[in-house]
């Protein structure tokens, strides 16, 4: 059996719905439904496009990840970079509880904007916002961290209650038994 037999494909009446809508560039409200679909993550691998639903919760928030940010870059300028507009409404929308200190701050969301813009074209493309993702998710991953500290919280042998895994007291975290080290 080949690599792409064995994976569940989209129907061609579900392929539709894989394809990113197209939306005009211009005066979108930032509260104007949906966010445009992107190529999932199969598209865009070279594979065959799957259904949602068998998609595994990592797979859904990556394309969550997509969807968020097509739904802010297509309202100016390019349809596939933010601009500093654009850039400010996402972290003040998506990202208020995240940084709560910076969403109201110009001079922090433009020096974020700046550190990411790596290319200094005073835009970000997906690969340069991401980064914002990963540092999030990182920093988010080490609070974590910082409040289980003592309650349900185990890091493997000789670390945690348990020696068995990583737990996080009903957060969903674990992997799988085999320990993860600091």
């Amino acid at each position: 059996m080949t690599e792409s037999s064995r994976l569940p494909h989209c129907s061609p009446m579900k392929q539709s719905s894989c394809k990113r809508a197209e939306y005009p560039s211009q005066g979108r409200p930032i509260n104007a439904g949906p966010a445009p679909r992107s190529p999932t993550l199969c598209v865009a691998l070279g594979l065959e496009c799957r259904k949602m639903a068998e998609l595994s919760q990592m797979e859904r928030d990556i394309e969550t990840i997509i969807n968020v940010f097509h739904q802010y870059s297509v309202r100016l300028g390019h349809p596939d970079t933010l601009n500093r507009k654009e850039f400010k409404q996402l972290v003040q929308k998506e990202l208020a509880n995240f940084l709560k200190s910076k969403k109201k701050d110009e001079k922090a969301i433009n020096h974020i904007m700046e550190d990411l813009d790596t290319n200094e074209d005073k835009q970000l493309s997906f690969e340069e916002f991401i980064i914002l993702v990963a540092r999030l998710t990182h920093a988010s991953h080490e609070k974590m961290h910082e409040h289980d500290q003592g309650h349900g919280h185990c890091h493997g042998p000789g670390l945690g209650e348990s020696g068995h895994g990583h737990s996080h007291g009903g957060h969903g975290h674990s992997h799988g038994g085999h320990g993860h080290s600091h």
